[in-house]
């Protein structure tokens, strides 16, 4: 699996599921694909994206903390092109924002007050004041060039989604349909 990974894997991206009881070694089997993915490489090897979804409370937070650790990941690894990079980072930053932001935004533009949406008042006020949602298709365009400019190979090994609730797995689904097409990530 590790092999296909690195090396056929289409450009566009890959997402392959593991599917057992808990318990049944699914963490395990990540940790092997991490290992002979960073042991079978011809030239760089990939950047590795640890995620866990349990730790995070909430869509909005769930969505935050995935391109968080997508940045810092990217963001650690030596980059071939600095100016590339940084645009990669930039456009991370941007894009996880816009759709972590999408729903408290949308409720701004349409001026829901904010004592009928609380505890999230402040945040949807905040919000509002910053003008229209981001064109989040617009922003991912850019990722994706950016990503295809610096060429990088990003492996994303997401754990514990057998811990979450089920409403919790639907966001994390969600998460991945958003991003499974990056170029080069899988």
């Amino acid at each position: 699996l590790a092999h296909s990974v690195l090396r056929g894997s289409p450009a566009a991206g890959l997402v392959v599921g593991i599917y057992g009881e808990w318990g049944l070694g699914k963490t395990t089997l990540l940790n092997f694909i991490e290992h002979f993915t960073s042991a079978d490489v011809e030239d760089d090897a990939p950047i590795i994206v640890h995620f866990n979804p349990w730790w995070s409370s909430g869509r909005e937070d769930l969505l935050r903390r995935f391109f968080k650790e997508f940045q810092t990941a990217v963001g650690t690894k030596k980059a071939r092109n600095d100016k590339a990079r940084r645009a990669v980072l930039d456009a991370l930053q941007k894009f996880g924002d816009a759709i972590a932001n999408a729903p408290s935004a949308l409720l701004a533009t349409i001026g829901v007050p904010s004592w009928l949406t609380a505890p999230f008042g402040r945040a949807i006020a905040a919000l509002a004041k910053t003008g229209p949602p981001p064109d989040i298709v617009g922003l991912k365009a850019d990722l994706v060039k950016a990503l295809n400019a610096e060429a990088l190979r990003v492996i994303v090994l997401v754990d514990d989604i057998d811990r979450l609730l089920p409403s919790e797995m639907i966001d994390v689904f969600r998460l991945v349909r958003a991003v499974g097409d990056f170029p080069n990530v899988h």
